[in-house]
């Protein structure tokens, strides 16, 4: 049984290939390989160099219309992040991977126009795959979490330490550390999450309707007003812990003082997907 080939383009254009009669043959996309350096003739650091993945596909349609719509479409679809320079993303089950589609070698398009065989090339400066699995904390107070007050410091620190904090716990069933998307839901002032020990605090207000997004992978942080402007808050960041620090594997317990809501995506990164 062929498999699907699901694209989604930077702009969030979607091709799913088993709703368009086209299929996935056996492709490279679940191969790897790590390149290395060595000093002194041990290896000094693993890394992923770019790569090219073939990708046969297999169009089958019922019309010669569907066809021609179908190519068309897949053609202007992963064209579109080539002129962006801004990676899509193909998916098996739950993990995607990022690139770009640079090379597509047709055949068999003679033999019947309802059917051809096209042989893509994704290039990617990242092989990776990742997985998004998205946690939810709502606002509630302390006291509405049965959690009784804490102790506060004769001294003040950037974020309030006066209020206990709530606490649940995630599991990060990965094999090594994993990026992470926050975004954190106004009206809240000096927000500050734990999660396994590690402080993430932010000095500033976050008015009601507003969100701040802290993202570990491009390393940015970012405020949406609730007129959808975009403002850059990195400098806002506490200076005492790393914003951006990866989550372990395992068990974490993620804390707060429970004044605010916030979303947290923990995003896990294999070498090839998850079989299943």
């Amino acid at each position: 049984m062929l498999d699907n080939f699901i694209y989604v383009n930077h702009l969030g254009r979607r091709f799913d290939g088993l709703n368009k009669k086209v299929y996935l043959n056996y492709s490279e996309l679940r191969d790897y390989s790590w390149s290395y350096e060595t000093i002194n003739n041990r290896i000094s650091r693993f890394y992923r160099p770019i790569t090219d993945r073939k990708i046969p596909l297999w169009v089958h349609c019922d019309s010669e219309a569907e066809a021609i719509r179908v190519k068309n479409e897949l053609y202007e679809l992963t064209e579109t992040d080539v002129e962006a320079r801004l990676p899509g993303k193909i998916y098996i089950g739950e993990y995607y991977t990022k690139g770009y589609i640079t090379s597509s070698v047709k055949g068999d398009y003679l033999i019947h126009k309802k059917m051809c065989r096209i042989d893509l090339v994704l290039t990617s400066d990242d092989t990776a795959w990742y997985y998004e699995k998205l946690n939810v904390f709502p606002r509630g107070s302390v006291n509405e979490m049965g959690i009784g007050s804490g102790t506060d410091y004769p001294y003040d620190y950037p974020y309030d330490y006066a209020l206990s904090m709530a606490g649940r716990t995630i599991v990060c069933n990965s094999v090594g550390r994993n990026e992470f998307r926050l975004l954190i839901y106004g009206a809240v002032a000096n927000p500050t999450v734990v999660i396994n020990g590690h402080i993430y605090a932010i000095n500033g207000t976050i008015n009601e309707g507003e969100s701040l997004l802290i993202d570990s992978i491009t390393k940015t942080i970012v405020l949406t007003t609730a007129t959808g402007s975009k403002v850059n808050w990195f400098d806002k960041r506490s200076r005492d812990n790393y914003i951006f620090e990866p989550i372990p594997a395992g068990q974490n317990t993620v804390s707060w003082n429970g004044t605010f809501g916030f979303d947290l995506t923990v995003i896990e990164k294999r070498s090839e997907p998850r079989w299943t």
